[in-house]
């Protein structure tokens, strides 16, 4: 082997060492680089969730408490509606009362007014009766 060709394979082997090292140092570069914005993403991912997590908690209670809003408002409107339909019960059973009382003094009144005629018509048939008895008689 010559000079050269030992010369030549050193400056091979120191060039291919040195492109090795430069090979390392840009991996070792690129690797703290991609871990560096690995890291950031993935903080910022973390935080883009718990930003998103506490929005949906947000959404949660607001709609539960309109909802419990709501549930209170109907409650309050059933009891007046209820209030409303239990005066407007016993108003309908008063009139009705009344107009079951009226019926009955009405009744009473026509009752007794048949039984005046009644009587009338009895006492004016026993007079007539008399009135011929006495004629036959006399």
């Amino acid at each position: 082997m010559s000079i050269a060709t030992v010369k030549a394979a050193q400056y091979q082997a120191q060039e291919y060492q040195r492109h090795s090292n430069e090979l390392k140092k840009l991996q070792e570069k690129n690797y703290g680089e991609f871990k560096r914005i690995n890291d950031q993403k993935n903080d910022e991912l973390t935080k883009n969730t718990k930003e998103f997590e506490k929005i949906v908690e947000d959404e949660k209670n607001k709609t539960a408490r309109k909802l419990n809003e709501f549930r209170l408002f109907y409650a309050d409107r059933k009891k007046e509606e209820q209030a409303r339909l239990d005066k407007e019960l016993q108003d309908l059973k008063k009139a009705h009362l009344d107009q079951v009382n009226e019926l009955k003094e009405t009744h009473t009144n026509e009752i007794e007014r048949m039984e005046k005629s009644h009587r009338e018509y009895l006492e004016n048939a026993t007079r007539k009766f008399e009135a011929e008895k006495a004629k036959v008689n006399a």
